[in-house]
């Protein structure tokens, strides 16, 4: 079990050149990739996600590398021409609308302001450094994710266990449950047999009696919920990721909790039922940070 949030960096000074790369991922439903490459390594972004996507599955993750060769002379890239027509248009606007001038920073973000076609992709040979550069960043942040997972995993199986507590201590009350629902609809049935207008006969009766008792019964979603607490136990084990498959799983012990609530008309039942609900939403709330 992992966390979803972490950050791994990694260096590597060659002499020649530097590289630099960060890896920062949090909470995310699916598998989201972002990429701040410098312009020579745009060439290679998929070949960068798809090395990340091979080791993290579910968060958002960022990558960001800084790479820097000695002696490079700078390429030509910044269009003056689009870069001066940019900035009087922004700066009419924005005196226009009684505002600020754009800066630098935001001018720079615009597209057509960097030229691109001068600037030369690394090498096959360049990439090798780079590449191993940013497995050794994700070792860092798969390390950081499973850490944190570690703790969170431990706080999840707290819970797991309230659950398992609060079943049995359902599951030993449920035939009594039972029990007094058929004695409350038989006494029913008493007062109503007392009234000379009430025309049925016992038969119907025992037969309605048997129906409301089995609508009271909650033996099967006990049963249920059982197998759900083995299969949430299974899961949370595996080294793969297993958040959504937990979050599903939960949401079936959900239902069967509602069912049970809904059908036991027991006090202590219904304290159990607010204990399940209370450990089953903080178990909820973790799982928004399992990968």
């Amino acid at each position: 079990m992992k966390s979803m949030t972490g950050y791994g960096r990694a260096i590597l000074d060659k002499g020649n050149a530097l590289i630099e790369v960060e890896i920062r991922s949090i909470n995310g439903r699916f598998f989201n990739f972002s990429g701040k490459l410098p312009l020579e390594l745009l060439s290679f972004e998929q070949e960068v996600k798809k090395i990340v996507g091979k080791k993290i599955k579910r968060g958002s993750i960022t990558v960001i590398i800084n790479y820097r060769k000695e002696n490079d002379e700078l390429p030509d890239i910044l269009n003056l021409k689009n870069l001066e027509r940019y900035f009087l248009q922004l700066s009419s606007i924005a005196k226009t609308l009684d505002t600020e001038p754009p800066s630098l920073h935001s001018l720079l973000s615009i597209p057509g302001v960097f030229d691109k076609s001068n600037v030369d992709s690394v090498s096959s040979e360049e990439w090798i450094p780079i590449k191993d550069t940013i497995n050794k960043a994700l070792e860092q942040l798969i390390k950081m994710r499973q850490e944190e997972g570690d703790g969170i995993s431990k706080e999840i199986h707290c819970y797991y266990d309230e659950i398992g507590v609060a079943i049995e201590e359902i599951a030993q009350i449920a035939p009594q449950i039972t029990k007094n629902y058929q004695l409350r609809v038989e006494n029913r049935m008493k007062e109503l047999m007392e009234n000379k207008d009430f025309s049925a006969g016992e038969q119907d009766i025992l037969r309605e009696i048997a129906i409301f008792s089995e609508k009271a019964d909650i033996s099967e979603e006990i049963v249920r919920m059982k197998s759900h607490l083995r299969q949430f136990q299974d899961v949370s084990g595996q080294v793969t990721a297993v958040g959504r498959t937990l979050e599903f799983i939960l949401q079936e012990m959900v239902r069967e909790v509602n069912t049970i609530a809904s059908k036991a008309n027991d006090a202590v039942c219904s304290s159990e039922v607010v204990k399940l609900k209370s450990a089953i939403e903080k178990i909820r709330e973790q799982l928004q940070n399992i990968e």
